[in-house]
């Protein structure tokens, strides 16, 4: 009865931030559209989310409705993880509120959203210091579209995962290939945008590793480490 009232209140979160999104965009499809061209294009355009609050409230929301539902399904692959690892991914039982599965899935969410700021902050440094503010804007419109669009995938597998656990591993193969794609389509990007000479590949792997492949695997271990 306690983890049924617990994956209560996880559904109540994501669809509370899901409707929340839908009365933003108000069934206006041009914002999906230029999610897509800003992951995708390099050519300056006029940029379709900085004309009112509206829109600046609709991107706040989708990346925190997309960071939740990341935070949701790493919930549901921490304990998979932790068994082939032997890592004890079990918490004590903190009360009703707070019981089982709620805490874990909470804990998450918040990582998962952490880590959607700091990659926003991190780029627009990184762009700022290696590069010019134009470029930079390009960059981290990328990185933003590509968060919002993952929560067209993510938040329907996360609610998936909730409603089937006996398919979380097919649910995370999905997840974890959406997350692939989004990064694919982004640092390709990235390399359009910034890497215009065949000397910069030592820079380009190494930017790899720094901003593309090491926080991810920092933010899993965190989460490891905090539901061990």
């Amino acid at each position: 009865m306690l983890e049924s009232q617990a994956s209560s209140w996880i559904y109540v979160i994501l669809f509370t931030l899901f409707f929340l999104t839908c009365i933003r965009v108000r069934g206006n499809f041009k914002f999906l559209g230029s999610f897509f061209r800003d992951l995708t294009e390099v050519r300056e355009r006029e940029n379709l989310f900085d004309a009112t609050m509206k829109e600046t409230s609709f991107i706040f929301l989708i990346l925190l409705l997309s960071g939740c539902s990341i935070g949701v399904l790493m919930s549901r692959a921490v304990p998979l993880f932790g068994q082939r690892l032997h890592i004890n991914t079990e918490l004590p039982d903190p009360g009703f509120f707070f019981g089982g599965e709620l805490l874990p899935a909470v804990i998450c969410m918040v990582i998962a959203c952490a880590y959607i700021g700091s990659m926003w902050v991190c780029y627009t440094v990184v762009g700022k210091v290696f590069s010019d503010t134009h470029h930079t804007w390009l960059w981290v419109r990328g990185f933003t579209a590509g968060t919002g669009l993952g929560a067209a995938v993510f938040f329907p597998l996360a609610i998936l995962a909730l409603t089937y656990p006996p398919y979380t591993v097919y649910i995370l193969a999905a997840a974890f290939v959406m997350l692939i794609l989004v990064k694919f389509l982004f640092i390709v990007k990235g390399f359009r945008i910034f890497f215009t000479e065949s000397s910069l590949w030592v820079v380009f792997l190494y930017y790899l590793c720094s901003l593309e492949i090491v926080p991810l695997v920092i933010t899993f271990g965190l989460a490891c480490s905090l539901l061990g």
